[in-house]
Protein backbone atom coordinates (compact mmCIF):
# COMPACT_ATOMS: atom_id res chain seq x y z
CA UNK A 1 0.00 0.00 0.00
CA UNK A 2 1.18 3.50 -0.78
CA UNK A 3 0.00 6.61 1.01
CA UNK A 4 0.72 10.23 0.19
CA UNK A 5 0.01 12.73 2.96
CA UNK A 6 0.74 16.16 4.37
CA UNK A 7 0.95 16.67 8.14
CA UNK A 8 -1.75 18.92 9.54
CA UNK A 9 -2.97 20.37 12.81
CA UNK A 10 -6.22 19.48 14.59
CA UNK A 11 -8.16 21.83 12.28
CA UNK A 12 -6.79 20.23 9.10
CA UNK A 13 -4.45 23.11 8.22
CA UNK A 14 -1.09 22.04 6.80
CA UNK A 15 1.81 22.31 9.27
CA UNK A 16 4.36 22.51 6.46
CA UNK A 17 4.45 22.15 2.70
CA UNK A 18 6.44 18.92 2.93
CA UNK A 19 4.68 15.95 1.33
CA UNK A 20 5.26 12.44 2.72
CA UNK A 21 5.09 9.11 0.90
CA UNK A 22 4.70 5.97 2.97
CA UNK A 23 4.83 2.45 1.57
CA UNK A 24 4.46 -0.93 3.24
CA UNK A 25 3.53 -4.48 2.34
CA UNK A 26 -0.04 -5.27 3.31
CA UNK A 27 -1.04 -8.71 1.97
CA UNK A 28 -4.68 -9.22 1.07
CA UNK A 29 -6.60 -12.00 2.83
CA UNK A 30 -6.82 -15.33 1.00
CA UNK A 31 -10.05 -15.69 -0.99
CA UNK A 32 -12.51 -18.39 0.04
CA UNK A 33 -14.78 -20.23 -2.34
CA UNK A 34 -15.89 -23.54 -3.75
CA UNK A 35 -15.57 -25.58 -6.93
CA UNK A 36 -18.38 -27.87 -8.08
CA UNK A 37 -17.98 -30.41 -10.90
CA UNK A 38 -20.64 -31.62 -13.31
CA UNK A 39 -19.43 -33.94 -16.08
CA UNK A 40 -16.45 -32.09 -17.64
CA UNK A 41 -17.32 -28.65 -16.21
CA UNK A 42 -16.14 -27.02 -12.98
CA UNK A 43 -17.90 -23.96 -11.58
CA UNK A 44 -15.56 -21.96 -9.33
CA UNK A 45 -17.20 -19.37 -7.09
CA UNK A 46 -15.52 -16.99 -4.68
CA UNK A 47 -17.42 -15.98 -1.56
CA UNK A 48 -15.16 -13.16 -0.39
CA UNK A 49 -11.73 -11.53 -0.47
CA UNK A 50 -11.08 -11.97 -4.19
CA UNK A 51 -12.24 -11.36 -7.74
CA UNK A 52 -11.65 -12.84 -11.18
CA UNK A 53 -10.44 -10.25 -13.69
CA UNK A 54 -10.91 -10.61 -17.48
CA UNK A 55 -7.52 -11.18 -19.15
CA UNK A 56 -5.93 -11.20 -15.69
CA UNK A 57 -6.92 -14.56 -14.19
CA UNK A 58 -5.23 -17.93 -14.65
CA UNK A 59 -6.40 -21.35 -13.45
CA UNK A 60 -4.49 -24.61 -13.00
CA UNK A 61 -5.45 -28.11 -11.91
CA UNK A 62 -3.13 -30.31 -9.85
CA UNK A 63 -3.34 -33.31 -12.22
CA UNK A 64 -1.13 -32.80 -15.31
CA UNK A 65 -3.23 -35.39 -17.19
CA UNK A 66 -6.26 -33.07 -17.04
CA UNK A 67 -6.33 -29.98 -19.22
CA UNK A 68 -8.51 -26.90 -18.78
CA UNK A 69 -9.63 -26.23 -22.34
CA UNK A 70 -11.93 -23.25 -21.81
CA UNK A 71 -12.47 -20.57 -19.16
CA UNK A 72 -15.57 -18.39 -19.10
CA UNK A 73 -15.96 -15.67 -16.45
CA UNK A 74 -19.54 -15.04 -15.38
CA UNK A 75 -19.05 -11.98 -13.24
CA UNK A 76 -16.33 -11.01 -10.81
CA UNK A 77 -16.66 -14.06 -8.55
CA UNK A 78 -17.79 -16.91 -10.80
CA UNK A 79 -15.82 -18.84 -13.42
CA UNK A 80 -16.83 -21.84 -15.51
CA UNK A 81 -13.97 -24.14 -16.50
CA UNK A 82 -14.36 -26.77 -19.21
CA UNK A 83 -11.93 -29.69 -18.99
CA UNK A 84 -10.98 -32.66 -21.16
CA UNK A 85 -11.90 -35.14 -18.40
CA UNK A 86 -14.90 -36.05 -16.28
CA UNK A 87 -12.75 -37.31 -13.37
CA UNK A 88 -12.58 -33.94 -11.62
CA UNK A 89 -13.80 -34.42 -8.04
CA UNK A 90 -11.11 -34.28 -5.37
CA UNK A 91 -8.62 -32.36 -7.49
CA UNK A 92 -7.18 -29.00 -6.46
CA UNK A 93 -7.86 -25.92 -8.61
CA UNK A 94 -5.47 -23.02 -8.07
CA UNK A 95 -5.94 -19.54 -9.45
CA UNK A 96 -4.15 -16.23 -9.67
CA UNK A 97 -5.95 -13.02 -10.47
CA UNK A 98 -4.23 -9.70 -11.15
CA UNK A 99 -5.11 -6.22 -12.23
CA UNK A 100 -3.31 -2.89 -11.86
CA UNK A 101 -4.12 -2.66 -8.16
CA UNK A 102 -4.70 -6.17 -6.79
CA UNK A 103 -3.24 -9.67 -6.77
CA UNK A 104 -5.31 -12.56 -5.45
CA UNK A 105 -4.38 -16.22 -5.37
CA UNK A 106 -6.11 -19.21 -3.89
CA UNK A 107 -7.00 -22.89 -4.06
CA UNK A 108 -10.26 -24.80 -3.96
CA UNK A 109 -10.91 -28.54 -3.92
CA UNK A 110 -13.36 -29.75 -6.56
CA UNK A 111 -16.49 -31.30 -5.04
Amino acid sequence: MDYLFIESDDNGAAISQKMWLETWDMPLPAPSGQALATKNTIIVELFNDGFFYPAGTTFAIDDPAIQIIKVRLEGERRAVLTCDSTDLRGHNISFQSRNTFYFHSGNVIVE
